[in-house]
């Protein structure tokens, strides 16, 4: 097994899917991506340090399934979601059911690079100026 830390990403948005991969690539991260949270489950490791769940899919990404994220992850991971910032409700139930931070998604796509890099350097990979979320 690789000492690699490793990020998973929830996202079934393509074209998006596709920069943020790129990003974690020219960052040095490698980056997992799957369809739904249960199937990240199913592939979370030791080496995970970081998972970005896209809230788009809300029967997907409902509280119960983000708070079995959360506790399958390891102790020292972070859990990101990221979504629309209309979407008030669904944000607010993510960050209950243990996402930290939330983010809207133009937030998350500013601070994609800082976010990333934070997994790629250190044990917290949203700690840069996470009180905004």
């Amino acid at each position: 097994m690789t000492d690699q830390r490793e990020a998973l990403l929830v996202c079934n948005d393509l074209i998006f899917q596709s920069k943020i991969v790129g990003t974690a690539r020219e960052l040095g991260l490698a980056m997992r991506v799957v369809p739904t949270p249960r199937q990240a489950i199913a592939t979370i490791g030791d080496q995970t340090c970081l998972a970005i769940v896209d809230l788009a899919d809300h029967a997907a990404t409902s509280p119960d399934i983000l708070a079995q994220l959360r506790t399958t992850l390891p102790e020292d991971a972070t859990l990101l979601a990221y979504g629309s910032h209309v979407d008030v409700d669904h944000l607010r139930a993510a960050r209950a059911a243990g996402c930290d931070p939330v983010l809207p998604r133009s937030d998350f796509t500013a601070r994609l690079v800082e976010i990333l890099n934070g997994a790629v350097q250190s044990d917290d990979p949203a700690n840069a100026d996470s009180a905004d979320s």
